[in-house]
């Protein structure tokens, strides 16, 4: 779905976003399941048991950049909301002072502490909070930089940016609990983990389905009459994708397209799925593409 967002509207939003995701998934496995599971395996071995905490304790290091990677990313995506100016100085002091937290907070703790107070829940106590400091800071700032951003926008942009905000801090919530559970005993880790990983889906799939009222979709700033009436012949295009078509060389949005046409929302993406499957492609960049000039 985000790949598909990110051909769709072709906007530094959208690919912040799927990058975003792309890291904090791979944060969350490696940094932190993958050191249970990797706990678990070697015990099911003759492993030493000093080494066994050595080795749950190095592979968390491994995820400390991509966590870094999508936190930078995060924070900085109200900068790449719609009429925003580029990234400020102010951020970037921001990014650097808080990507150096984690790194540093584990280096202090792998340095310090007794090798034999390790036991496997215990790390991820003491990375979920690090990470938790961390993340904290990116979405706060994500969140007071959408709110300002959204005072310069529409009711219509400004609404969908506000419920967009919500549902950040919301799903930074869901963190904070997944952090408490992290603490507990027994199943109560594995459920903390399992919210961790569906917090980052929240404030996505709520953008996801309310782009086109805040972005503008990508489509051909100058359109060839010739290739469009070969497209139209060829795929034996309606009379009514015709005018859907028409409607997206315009850069219009779905909803723009159903209420010019006065048809409903629904109507238009099913146009827009027939069109895109005669003529075989998946995104309105591809569209956009074949009807350049």
């Amino acid at each position: 779905m985000s790949r598909l967002a990110v051909s769709t509207f072709d906007s530094d939003f959208h690919k912040k976003y799927f990058y975003y995701l792309v890291s904090f998934y791979v944060f969350s496995f490696y940094g932190l399941w993958g050191p249970v599971l990797l706990h678990q395996l070697l015990l099911l071995t003759d492993a030493d048991s000093s080494l066994i905490i050595q080795a749950t304790r190095l592979q968390p290091l491994l995820a400390v950049p991509f966590a870094i990677v999508g936190w930078v990313l995060y924070g900085g995506l109200g900068f790449a909301l719609p009429t925003i100016k580029p990234w400020s100085w102010t951020y970037r002091i921001f990014a650097l002072a808080f990507s150096f937290l984690l790194p540093f907070g584990l280096a202090a703790w792998l340095f310090t502490e007794d090798a034999g107070w390790f036991r496997g829940t215990r790390w991820m106590q003491v990375l979920g909070v690090l990470s938790f400091l961390a993340d904290s800071g990116f979405s706060l700032w994500l969140i007071l930089q959408t709110v300002v951003r959204s005072k310069t926008e529409t009711l219509s942009r400004r609404r969908v940016l506000l419920k967009f905000a919500l549902l950040v801090a919301a799903a930074l919530l869901i963190r904070a609990l997944a952090l408490f559970l992290f603490f507990a005993e027994n199943w109560k880790p594995a459920v903390g983990l399992l919210l961790y990983f569906i917090s980052g889906l929240l404030p996505y799939f709520y953008i996801d389905r309310n782009s086109d009222r805040v972005f503008i979709p990508a489509y051909p700033k100058a359109t060839s009459n010739e290739k469009l009436e070969l497209l139209y012949d060829r795929y034996a295009i309606t009379p009514r994708e015709r005018e859907v078509i028409e409607k997206i060389c315009e850069g219009k949005t779905n909803r723009q397209i159903a209420e010019e046409l006065f048809i409903s929302l629904q109507t238009v993406k099913d146009h827009t799925h027939r069109i895109y499957s005669k003529i075989g492609i998946n995104s309105r960049l591809k569209l956009a593409q074949l009807i350049r000039e």
